[in-house]
């Protein structure tokens, strides 16, 4: 800001304005008199044309050693050191004034410009050349001709190739340099210098050193650009063969010209030197590597550019005898002729550049005005910064109280994993650290407690508490849910669960790892500063808003002219006073071009774990200690190590923005327990500390693929929830490709309603639990996208554009309201109550829930961005003698287009319920075997829907009706005894298998099972499927009228259980002696253990899977009863069906006996004379629309399913 001064009064200022406006008493002419004074007043002035002349010539000397506390004691004391301590003054008040200074910064010193000038080297610029620059790019070029002096020729290659362009540059020509003396304003004196600097350009096209250095570039090419005319060498020799000059010749008198110009000593030469006094240089190692036409001609030798000079810090090159600083050239034009045509003439664009910069125009208060701002909004930044960092500090200032010492974060962040075991060979099982128990029965007299006096308080372990296994000095420990004391335990009393179990009330579920900063000292943090800052901003912002701050330099002299003082004064600066008024209030894209290359040519071949296709993407470059070293102990004097990015990025936000916009692609991403793992820390959320590692952090196989979704709109940068899908592991795309593709899918749907309709159901909670949610991750993006894709599939199929045309892709207005996100959070109540009354599987809101998290993933901007990136080191570039090292961030891309998350969870969640109810179904009708259920290495379950025609032949026509049901079969169903039916209160029990023999049932408690599965499941036959959900699978819901007979279809689902690493590329696993159950109960330790030392590992090939596959009955077949006449046989039989024929003195064959009674035909609970008449059955095959060939299930998901382990309660 210039200096101001404010009027004495009010009423003075009033006055002044009436005397403006009052008529003169002689009318408005100026006498001579006042010219003259006006005139000895600015003559008075010029003379004071700095900040620091003004100080000297109008502060007073007394007030300034009043304000600065340098009174004199003694009355008596020397007048010289009374003027020592006000010329000290005087020079503080300067330094502030002159560096200090945003408005010097802002609306002074940038706006300039130099003039460099295409020169060659002469004596300064060939020992240059020779000491810098021979060293780092002529030893390709050096000894590569017989005539002359290698390094000579050398240099002389490089200036012809634009290898080394040596400039002569003028100082700069400063908009606010100083005060003229014609009208006392700043652009006079700036207008003189440039038209002085114009003038002198113009004016050396016809001098001497000028028409050298045109003959110097003319030497190989003549008027065109000097590296134009290279010749192939058999044009070279034919040419020579007429005496014309090889390429070897013109290069030795180039050298030769250069030579002779470094020995130049005219008086115009030291005229250039005097007017251009700087010396630079480009450094082009390549040289010119565009069209060879747009290079600089010989006459073409000017540069402009805006801005100051001088770019970095002074340096020197390795082993160099020159300091170099870099200079700016980001705002330079040219290359400009000295001659005169027109746009071309470097004279012209000095006249233009100073008539578009003068004040009428206003480019210098519109550019002075948005600079200003612009740096006043990074002091505005600064103070933002601090107050979102204060909960940080003052946490880590806690947590140094709490410890009672210096407290260091990086010590108390979660280690590497390094979990202990425990065997116990008598029962042959393995414990590890951390991994969940339960107990199977009371534990008596437990100390869970330890009082400040050391004694034990014992209390009991109630059957069925959860826990985690510690092992310490090699005994297995326990510390049970709700206390702290590890507990000796033996192996015989717990039992080992999934990871993912939790306790019933959530208490395992709820637990979040402590780490540093997020605990109750951070709450009490943020607490003790909002109630110490909110108070203090909002005082503060009450007092700046709408005002203006002073800083009241020096008292004035009481003789000062203030007239010749307002001279060399300004005006109050409005910038500053509308960036004030906005930066109080609020307390009351450039888009970078990527570079992508593979990983050989990045990481080097062999040197990482990425697959081909993919690609590694530089996101920025940081470097060690920028921008200066760090001691971290004042006392030890160590430096703490660490990195900081070269310039700024874009915020985490706009970067996911940038990456999302690249369609088709997966990003590599590291888990929170993997970022853990290898201490790859985002400190986002804690400004004060280290932000970046200087270390590598390489792509590992075991890191998986997600690919982003949803991107918040999010100012701050590293807050607002960004929602990604996730994929599958390098490692195991890689080895089993199998596990991270969709499985084929069978009879595919036929219109996108349909597909709609599946993607909608999936939505829909399927809760067993009362925690149950709807799943929230699955974003309608995600939906969408697999819709478009599926409409962009069947547009290409014609024949199905033909039979359902615009319907195909049309999608109804119920089902677009179920995909959306609002309807789910509504009737997710709703829809569980429901589901609830259908008896949902156990387990199988978990089993949602672990898909959901498999395949769908959210978290913060800053955080997930830190799990994209990776690290790798550059080393230092050699190019000054104290280089820092560098290190490149980047991410790592691989094509998923194919990938789609949404009909992924879709299918897999339909298609694993379907298969659990099945295996429930199955087990609940032979789980009281003699042999045990699942005593086979695999299981095969057939389900098909069926349905019996009857017809009514008492009325006057003749009515006929369908009953459809859905039955099962399972192949290896070892021979099983019902059990025996009894009353209970009023119901026969079992329920699914007994009914009332008679009326008189309950007074006799009399029970008896039922036909259709005492003479079916014992005789290892076709049963009624009980659970409805799994029937309407293969069969319509219809119990009259016509039927369509193709919704009769059939399934085939077999059950294999072994290791990931077992499963082929297709197929089953080999097969193995294990039975079925024992592989199920081994498999869920087995994966306690492996996910407990590793828990960091998405893909573990030891890991026990159960994998479902499904297949479909061959053909349709079809039944006639003894009274069906031909047209029931036609009904029955239709479309291909093939007709069975009933044993010798049955009605039925043996597989129909759970639909009617084999030996008179009737229904099950009607009499013989019904007046419904069975006519056949028809049983159905066909895949339902939709349908995986396989899916994947856990042992634990089998188990739980089946009630054979603990309910696991949800997520």
């Amino acid at each position: 800001m210039a200096f101001t001064r404010w009027p004495a009064s009010g009423l003075g200022l009033l006055a002044l304005l009436l005397m403006c406006l009052a008529p003169s008493a002689q009318g408005n002419r100026v006498t001579s008199m006042e010219i003259n004074a006006r005139g000895e007043v600015e003559a008075r002035a010029r003379a004071k044309t700095t900040p620091a002349d003004t100080v000297k010539a109008y502060c007073d000397g007394d007030g300034l050693r009043a304000m600065h506390g340098k009174v004199a004691e003694n009355p008596d004391e020397e007048e010289v050191a009374t003027e020592e301590a006000e010329e000290q003054i005087v020079k503080t008040i300067t330094k502030e004034l002159e560096s200090n200074n945003i408005d010097k910064v802002a609306a002074k010193s940038i706006f300039s410009f130099y003039v460099c000038a295409r020169w060659a080297p002469d004596r300064v610029f060939w020992k240059l050349a020779e000491q810098e620059l021979a060293m780092q790019m002529a030893d390709a070029v050096i000894g590569s001709t017989d005539e002359g002096d290698p390094t000579i020729m050398a240099i002389a290659d490089m200036y012809r190739k634009y290898q080394f362009v040596p400039m002569l540059c003028s100082p700069n020509f400063e908009v606010y340099k100083e005060l003229d003396d014609f009208d006392h304003t700043y652009f006079h004196g700036f207008k003189t210098r440039v038209q002085n600097m114009a003038y002198w350009v113009k004016k050396t096209k016809t001098g001497d050193v000028h028409k050298e250095l045109k003959k110097i570039d003319k030497t190989f090419c003549g008027s065109k650009p000097m590296n134009s005319c290279d010749r192939s060498a058999m044009l070279e020799s034919f040419l020579s063969l007429f005496g014309v000059d090889t390429a070897e010749e013109k290069q030795a008198k180039l050298a030769e010209k250069l030579q002779g110009f470094a020995d130049h000593d005219s008086e115009d030469f030291k005229d250039w030197k005097e007017r251009l006094p700087f010396h630079s240089f480009i450094a082009k190692p390549l040289g010119w590597t565009a069209s060879v036409e747009e290079a600089p001609k010989a006459k073409e030798r000017w540069l402009i550019c805006f801005g100051m000079r001088v770019a970095s810090e002074l340096h020197r090159r390795p082993n160099g005898n020159h300091i170099l600083t870099d200079q700016n050239n980001v705002g330079c034009h040219g290359w400009y002729k000295a001659e005169a045509l027109l746009v071309e003439e470097a004279s012209d664009m000095l006249r233009r550049m100073v008539e578009l910069w003068k004040p009428p125009t206003c480019q210098l208060a519109i550019m002075g005005y948005q600079m200003k701002k612009e740096i006043l909004a990074k002091f505005h930044d600064m103070n933002k910064r601090l107050f979102e960092a204060l909960p940080s500090i003052v946490n880590d200032e806690l947590q140094e109280d709490e410890l009672k010492g210096e407290f260091n974060y990086e010590d108390h962040l979660l280690p590497p994993w390094d979990p202990k075991t425990y065997r116990d060979n008598k029962f042959r099982r393995t414990f590890v650290d951390d991994m969940l128990v339960r107990a199977v029965k009371k534990l008596k007299n437990r100390c869970v407690k330890v009082e400040e006096d050391g004694d034990c308080d014992k209390e009991d372990i109630s059957e069925g508490t959860y826990g985690r296994v510690r092992i310490e000095n090699g005994q297995l420990q326990v510390v049970w849910s709700g206390y702290e004391v590890p507990v000796p335990e033996t192996s015989e009393d717990l039992e080992i669960l999934p990871l993912s179990w939790k306790a019933h009330k959530g208490f395992f579920g709820h637990v979040r790892d402590l780490v540093s900063g997020v605990s109750t000292i951070w709450d009490k943090a943020k607490e003790l500063v909002e109630s110490l800052s909110v108070p203090k901003k909002k005082n503060l912002a009450n007092l700046m808003f709408d005002s203006t701050s002073k800083w009241a330099v020096c008292p004035i002299k009481g003789d000062a002219d203030l007239s010749e003082l307002d001279l060399n004064l300004g005006v109050e600066d409005a910038a500053f006073k509308d960036f004030q008024r906005a930066a109080y209030k609020e307390w009351n894209k450039e888009e970078p071009e990527k570079a992508c290359v593979s990983p050989d040519e990045t990481l080097g071949p062999g040197k990482h774990a990425l697959p081909a296709g993919a690609q590694v993407c530089k996101i920025e470059e940081l470097h060690e200690n920028h921008v200066e070293a760090y001691t971290k102990n004042d006392y030890t004097k160590v430096k703490e190590k660490f990195a900081c990015p070269i310039r700024p990025p874009l915020s985490s936000i706009d970067q996911l923005e940038v990456m999302k916009e690249r369609k088709g692609l997966c990003y590599l991403h590291m888990t929170g327990r993997q970022e853990r793992q290898h201490r790859w820390h985002y400190q986002g959320f804690f400004p004060a500390r280290k932000q970046y590692d200087a270390k590598e952090n390489p792509p590992l196989g075991e890191y998986e693929l997600i690919r982003l979704s949803k991107i918040p709109e999010d100012d701050e940068g590293i807050g607002g929830e960004v929602t990604f899908e996730r994929w599958c592991t390098v490692e195991e795309l890689q080895k089993q490709p199998r596990f991270c593709h969709l499985p084929k899918v069978h009879k595919d749907w036929s219109t996108l309603e349909e597909m709609a309709h599946d993607l909608a159901e999936s939505l829909e909670s399927s809760g067993d639990d009362e925690d149950t949610e709807a799943p929230t991750r699955i974003g309608a993006t995600s939906v969408q996208e697999s819709l478009g894709k599926e409409q962009d599939k069947l547009k290409k199929d014609d024949g199905l554009l033909k039979k359902f045309g615009r319907a195909l892709i049309w999608v109804g207005e119920k089902t677009w309201d179920k995909i959306r996100g609002g309807y789910r959070l509504t009737v997710s109540s709703a829809k569980w109550a429901k589901v609830k009354l259908t008896s949902g599987v156990r387990g199988t809101s978990r089993i949602d829930s672990e898909l959901e998290e498999s395949l769908f993933g959210e978290d913060t901007a800053g955080n997930i961005l830190n799990a994209m990136s990776f690290q790798r080191s550059l080393g230092t570039n050699n190019e000054t003698s104290n280089a820092k090292a560098r290190l490149e961030r980047y991410v790592v891309t691989y094509p998923c287009d194919s990938f789609d998350p949404a009909v992924h969870y879709a299918v897999k969640k339909k298609w694993s319920q379907i298969a659990l109810r099945a295996i429930r179904e199955s087990y609940r009708m032979f789980k009281k075997s003699t042999k045990g259920a699942f005593s086979s290495p695999t299981a095969t379950l057939l389900m098909r829907g069926e349905a019996t025609r009857y017809k009514n032949t008492r009325m006057e026509t003749v009515d006929v009706n369908w009953h459809a049901k859905a039955s099962m079969k399972w192949m290896e169903a070892p021979n099983v005894h019902l059990g025996e039916c009894k009353m209970v209160g009023s119901n026969c029990e079992p329920d699914e298998f007994c009914d009332e023999d008679s009326m008189f049932s309950y007074f006799s408690g009399s029970c008896a099972l039922r036909k259709e599965y005492s003479l079916s499941v014992a005789n290892g036959q076709w049963w009624p499927v009980q659970d409805k959900v799994l029937a309407h699978v293969v069969s319509p819901i219809v119990n009259s009228g016509d039927l369509d007979l193709s919704e009769l279809l059939a399934l085939k689902m077999t059950l294999y259980c072994a290791p990931k690493k077992m499963f082929p590329a297709q197929g089953p696993p080999p097969r193995n002696s294990e039975s079925l159950m024992d592989c199920l109960e081994k498999g869920v330790e087995t994966n306690a253990q492996l996910k407990a030392l590793q828990p960091w590992k998405l893909y573990i090939p030891d890991e026990v899977i159960v994998m479902i596959t499904f297949e479909t009955l061959d053909h349709v077949e079809c039944f006639a009863g003894k009274r069906a006449d031909n047209s029931d046989r036609r009904a029955l039989c239709q479309n291909g069906g093939i007709q069975a024929s009933a044993p010798h003195g049955k009605k039925v064959p043996d597989e129909y006996i759970h639909l009617v009674n084999p030996e008179d035909g009737t229904r099950y609970g009607h009499d013989e004379d019904d007046s419904d008449v069975f006519t056949g059955v028809r049983k159905g095959a066909g895949f339902p629309k939709g349908t995986l060939s396989e899916v994947v299930v856990g042992p634990q998901d089998v188990l739980e399913a089946i009630e054979a382990i603990v309910k696991s309660h949800g997520r």
